[in-house]
């Protein structure tokens, strides 16, 4: 009885470590999941920001390069 008490104590322990070991492997893949939208959204982000300052180096040199009375020099 005592053996038996043992091994279904291992057996319980065995299942309760897979479980475990499913839930760990589940969190893993979902971090993944959003560390992945986090980088995605992030170049994103650089990307915006870059072709605004392609932009604006744009207007400023079009600006420079237009006399007051709007005619180009």
């Amino acid at each position: 009885m005592v053996k038996e008490e043992s091994e279904r104590k291992q057996m319980a322990l065995e299942h309760r470590r897979k479980a475990i070991e499913a839930q760990v492997e589940a969190l893993r893949a979902q971090f993944k999941s959003e560390e992945e939208e986090f980088e995605r959204a992030a170049l994103s982000a650089k990307l915006h920001s870059d072709l605004l300052a392609v932009e604006r180096a744009a207007m400023a040199k079009s600006r420079r390069s237009t006399k007051s009375n709007g005619k180009k020099a």
